[in-house]
């Protein structure tokens, strides 16, 4: 990772976490000097945090935090800045409601749509889940899964929702990285639901495919309740 995008998960993560809260001035200078970085790397970071909608340069006044409505929440960064504060349980029931939006209506489309590549890969990247859960290897299981909700986007053919993977990718990731445990006695139901999908697209039934995305989302939803 670059100085600049360590610097930029630096001041991110302070806004998100309400370090740094609306109103806060910042000073390019100030962030140099506390960072130990040159004036460019602290501009150009102040830059991005702008583009996001976290900052934005005043006369008179200088760069100043946004309220977080002004902010990108589809952004991957965003969502991972907001991850682990105590705004994250709204964030992640949040980021459910996007992906009930989204990946039902993916895999309805990936059914009519999907190679047999794609079949393939989703029965590979399935397969690495099932192994990952029985050896307890959690990090190769959220691999696997991520690499199953991608194919899925992907295997949609919609333009707009393969432009939204990264966001879909952020929000998995953002359950990953909740109090929402990996494994459970929930994961077997969820590997089952994979498979339903999987059956489903591979058959060309786009009203099962969507309803047990729909399930599987809706199971996640459930065991994200159970915990809190």
């Amino acid at each position: 990772m670059s100085l600049q995008q360590d610097l930029v998960d630096a001041l991110g993560s302070a806004i998100a976490s309400g370090a740094w809260p609306t109103g806060t001035a910042i000073s390019v200078d100030e962030i140099g000097a506390r960072h130990g970085v040159s004036r460019t790397v602290a501009r150009e970071s102040v830059r991005s945090l702008e583009a996001r909608g976290m900052v934005r340069g005043r006369p008179r006044v200088g760069t100043v935090v946004q309220p977080e409505e002004s902010w990108d929440l589809l952004d991957p960064d965003v969502i991972r800045w907001r991850t682990g504060t105590p705004d994250s349980s709204a964030q992640l029931e949040e980021l459910l409601d996007l992906r009930a939006a989204i990946e039902p209506v993916a895999a309805r489309l990936a059914a009519e749509r999907a190679t047999g590549a794609e079949h393939e890969e989703l029965d590979s990247h399935l397969e690495r889940m099932r192994e990952a859960f029985e050896h307890g290897d959690v990090a190769d299981f959220t691999r696997a899964d991520l690499d199953f909700h991608r194919t899925l986007v992907l295997a949609s053919g919609n333009r707009l929702f393969r432009q939204l993977w990264g966001t879909v990718h952020a929000a998995l990731g953002a359950r990953y990285h909740s109090e929402v445990p990996a494994f459970s006695e929930h994961t077997p139901h969820a590997l089952d639901r994979h498979e339903q999908i999987l059956r489903a697209v591979r058959a060309g039934d786009a009203d099962s495919a969507e309803a047990a995305a729909s399930v599987l989302i809706r199971g996640t939803r459930e065991q994200v309740g159970s915990i809190r």
